[in-house]
């Protein structure tokens, strides 16, 4: 690290000025990252929740552990977070209105989509390119989500499909390179 680098760090941890950002833009840089389309499904006693996501990451290999954030606000926070159980299920790029479904509000979101239960309770989402039913390990706050870790118990991995992708407010898949 550059002693400038160093210097800037030690500034800032004794209170320097602190950077900020407006909302919009952090919202308009966001937007050009593409990122794949999950939908994260709970059940707590007879209630389903689901909400399309795209902030998904591998967290552990041993234990299997994966990280969703989810907006505090929501139904599908709220059920994660009272059950302990989810199923993140990764959308294949043919489920694209299943994507928009999960994403708006409405009261029945699972009507018209195809889903089963998991070996957890949590609803699993058919023809979904990978599944995977998670316990919930735990739960930071973060600002106005909250970084849900999953401990993996289960994988479904459907064959070969291709994943949807979001970017700049539209989906779409991704083209390989070969060679």
């Amino acid at each position: 690290m550059s002693a400038s680098g160093e210097y800037l760090m030690f500034y800032r941890s004794f209170g320097g000025p602190k950077m900020t950002v407006s909302i919009d833009c952090f919202k308009r840089g966001m937007r050009q990252l593409a990122s794949g389309v999950s939908v994260v499904t709970s059940r707590f006693e007879d209630n389903l929740a689901g909400m399309t996501v795209t902030a998904v990451a591998s967290l552990s290999a041993e234990p299997p552990k994966l990280l969703v954030c989810l907006n505090r606000a929501g139904q599908t926070f709220d059920m994660v977070r009272q059950s302990r159980i989810m199923c993140v299920n990764i959308l294949s790029a043919e489920q694209t209105e299943l994507a928009a479904a999960f994403a708006r509000s409405s009261e029945n979101k699972f009507a018209g989509c195809d889903w089963d239960i998991a070996k957890t309770g949590a609803p699993i989402i058919r023809e979904a390119a990978v599944s995977f039913d998670c316990r919930i390990d735990n739960i930071i706050d973060a600002g106005t989500h909250g970084i849900v870790i999953g401990e993996i118990l289960d994988i479904i991995i459907a064959e070969e499909a291709n994943c949807l992708v979001y970017k700049n407010g539209q989906y779409g898949t991704l083209m390989m390179k070969t060679g």
